[in-house]
């Protein structure tokens, strides 16, 4: 690695003006003490002069084979792929059957969940309120900021695998999809259903002319 590469080693040998003596084959490495071999699983790092281990990485190929994986900003597979291939330690790639390496181990992510590039782990998808079918009730209550267009625009910038509601419950509570009962309204606000209060009835009243 850098500059140091066998022909340096080498060219460092040959500079010495001191005579020197070559380590025995079965433990060719000198590590400025002594003579060391590293076994047939390890490599002879000469950055530091020691037996390095190859670490485990993430099988790309099998990652993208899943399609099941999350981009998210720079976190891309094509990004993890460069990493991996651009490292100059060699690795050994996780197994097809666990293809996620998330700085400890290979883990693979269940049917219906996601590998999420950025944080390494699964996540699964999430509900969202079925925006269409919402504002088709009639009964969507706005206030303020939050409004269809502000939901909608939400899940426009989720990072995370949407799954929409079913039309006949269309209203995402932030537990599960919901139908708020006729004669109730979708209060976006705080994600509830809700029961128009009792007023006066100012034409009643006003009909009774008993007002004081």
């Amino acid at each position: 690695m850098g500059n140091h590469t066998l022909i340096n080693v080498e060219k460092a040998i040959n500079a010495s003006v001191l005579p020197v003596q070559a380590c025995p084959s079965s433990a060719p490495l000198y590590n400025g003490t002594h003579c060391v071999a590293c076994n047939s699983s390890q490599y002879f790092n000469l950055n530091n002069n020691t037996c390095y281990n190859p670490q485990l990485a993430s099988n790309t190929s099998a990652l993208n084979a899943t399609n099941r994986y999350i981009n998210l900003g720079s976190y891309t597979l094509a990004n993890l792929i460069l990493n991996i291939s651009s490292s100059p330690y060699p690795s050994h790639s996780c197994p097809s059957t666990a293809p996620l390496f998330n700085g400890s181990q290979c883990i693979a992510c269940a049917n219906g969940s996601y590998y999420e590039l950025r944080t390494l782990r699964c996540i699964v998808s999430r509900f969202a309120t079925n925006v269409t079918a919402l504002n088709a009730t009639g009964r969507a209550l706005a206030y303020g900021q939050y409004t269809l267009a502000y939901l909608q625009a939400q899940i426009n910038s989720s990072t995370v695998p949407i799954t929409i509601c079913p039309a006949a419950t269309p209203f995402y509570n932030g537990t599960n999809c919901t139908a708020c009962p006729n004669g109730t309204y979708y209060l976006i606000e705080t994600l509830a259903c809700y029961t128009p209060i009792y007023s006066s009835n100012v034409s009643a009243l006003n009909a009774t002319h008993r007002v004081v």
